[in-house]
């Protein structure tokens, strides 16, 4: 009986990820072992796969478990025949063997979840390509305190969260444990990435990729280290103001990224604004670089562990007072005592400031209008500290244009942001 073609393909799809997926592992570990023996190929990994596909498609619990076992029986053979081969060689790694019996697997998976299975593939894939980056990292790069703040973020994701109420708890209906945590998880996930990715990548693949990482970090600090290495080495002002630049966008980045994922509503008032910032500091800093005599030099800059176990809870006591404060503001004073407390956290913790506005909106408290123009000062307030920070470590050109592009920004933002605002009144 003749499937149609739309039903054929459908049967088919699980077998050729299987085997595509096989077929790109085998090639690797044939490439990575081209000069000593292994008893696995790029045809074993193929019928890996093959064999993983067939499993599922017969939808036999014992037959699968069969096969199974006889992939498993292969595997050990293949490492004994290996092991054997090389006796006496220093590396006898099990990666081979593993990445067989995760082929085997995703074949499996790829009938019921075919987009999963190519992500994964890719995952695997990615993993055998980059084992001397990955060795490197591990042994030379990263230190105890990067696991203990893995580790922290682990603890709040996986054992705290799941456990907390989803309600504000307090009698004055402020602080939701379960949002606060969240919110906390999101953020350090987002500053933690940027600082892993600054180790990976190293503090000297170019200014704009420094600054972006390191303003994900913390922009204020990375301002502060580059006035200070601007006024020891005045030629370094052209670095400095591609990271510092770029730090900004990452700031502002953040934020956008922080209000969509946890208060959407608000993140799409914020969008045109923060987003025009971005690119127009992007722009700017392209400019500016294709104007410059000098080309843009690859320096270090001086950036720290954001979460350590102490900056950890440093970071959770200034959301919980930002978040404590800005409500009980709004109820002594209205909106001026908001707006008050926005431009004085702005300047000390942006992120921190802004989420709690959005939740006192989130939770009916703070009109879209008051939230959105709060936020804005605490943005204003955050761009006006980092061109404080500039002029008093370094009154030089360096402190001049950067704070040229950071108001030109701040103008840019303002004038789209003046539109909204005039919108949701």
């Amino acid at each position: 009986m003749e499937l149609p073609n739309g039903n054929m393909l459908e049967l088919i799809q699980p077998f050729v990820i299987a085997l595509s997926i096989g077929m790109l592992v085998g090639i690797e570990r044939e490439r990575r072992k081209a000069r000593s023996f292994q008893a696995m190929g790029v045809r074993s990994f193929m019928l890996l796969g093959l064999l993983g596909s067939i499993s599922a498609e017969i939808s036999s619990g014992l037959i699968a478990a069969s096969i199974a076992f006889f992939v498993g029986t292969l595997i050990v053979i293949g490492y004994w025949r290996t092991t054997a081969a090389k006796s006496g060689h220093p590396d006898l790694g099990l990666t081979s063997e593993i990445a067989g019996a995760v082929v085997f697997g995703l074949g499996y998976l790829a009938k019921s979840q075919p987009l999963l299975t190519l992500i994964l593939g890719v995952v695997v894939l990615i993993i055998l390509l980059t084992r001397e980056q990955l060795h490197r990292f591990s042994t030379t790069q990263i230190q105890s305190k990067d696991l203990h703040a893995a580790a922290i973020i682990m603890v709040l994701t996986i054992v705290v969260a799941p456990f907390l109420p989803n309600e504000p708890v307090d009698p004055w209906l402020l602080f939701n444990p379960r949002r606060f945590v969240f919110i906390l998880i999101v953020l350090s996930l987002i500053q933690f990435a940027g600082y892993i990715a600054l180790k990976v990548f190293g503090p000297k693949n170019g200014a704009a990729l420094t600054g972006f990482l390191g303003g994900l970090v913390s922009s204020t600090a990375l301002y502060f280290d580059l006035s200070q290495k601007v006024r020891k080495e005045p030629e370094l002002k052209d670095f400095a103001f591609t990271a510092g630049m770029f730090a900004q966008i990452a700031t502002i980045t953040e934020l956008l990224v922080l209000a969509l994922g946890i208060y959407p509503k608000m993140g799409f008032h914020l969008f045109p604004p923060l987003m025009g910032m971005a690119i127009l500091g992007g722009a700017i800093t392209w400019l500016y670089q294709r104007n410059i005599e000098s080309t843009v030099q690859n320096k270090s800059v001086k950036i720290t562990n954001p979460l350590e176990f102490k900056a950890a809870l440093k970071l959770a006591a200034a959301f919980s007072l930002a978040l404590a404060s800005i409500a009980m503001a709004h109820r002594l004073a209205d909106d001026r005592g908001v707006f008050a407390l926005a431009a004085l956290g702005g300047v000390l913790e942006l992120h921190s400031t802004s989420m709690a506005t959005m939740a006192l909106n989130a939770e009916g408290q703070l009109a879209d209008s008051g939230a959105f123009l709060a936020v804005s000062i605490a943005v204003c307030m955050g761009i006006v500290a980092k061109i404080a920070i500039l002029w008093t470590v370094n009154r030089g050109r360096f402190a001049l244009i950067t704070t040229l592009g950071l108001l030109a920004t701040l103008i840019a933002g303002g004038s789209i942001g003046a539109l909204v605002y005039l919108n949701l009144k």
